[in-house]
């Protein structure tokens, strides 16, 4: 078995439920690995990067586990050799002494 780890991606989203974070992106910063076997299958890290960074830009999520279902399901269905994916998003302005993350 095989793990893609991607750390320390910094982006900005909709996301929340809360009034200003429905109009105002706020940081985010989401890690993500993907498990699989077949390596004559590899995955190319940089299209899932550019694939988690567009689904950020283009949807607005309510709730980070949203988020994460999302994401995890249309990972599976564009990449079927993927047996696993655990996807952390956190929230880094929403504290102001903290942040929250949420992953699955």
């Amino acid at each position: 078995m095989y793990e893609i780890h991607i750390k320390d991606l910094r982006l900005r989203a909709i996301i929340g439920v809360l009034d200003f974070e429905r109009v105002e992106r706020q940081n985010i910063l989401v890690e993500l690995v993907c498990q699989y076997e077949n390596k004559e299958q590899y995955i190319d890290y940089m299209q899932i990067v550019a694939f988690v960074k567009e689904s950020f830009l283009v949807k607005e999520y309510l709730l980070i586990e949203d988020a994460i279902d999302d994401i995890k399901k249309s990972l599976k269905e564009k990449y079927q050799n993927i047996t696993k994916t655990t996807l952390f998003v956190s929230k880094l302005d929403i504290l102001e002494n903290g942040v929250v993350c949420v992953s699955g």
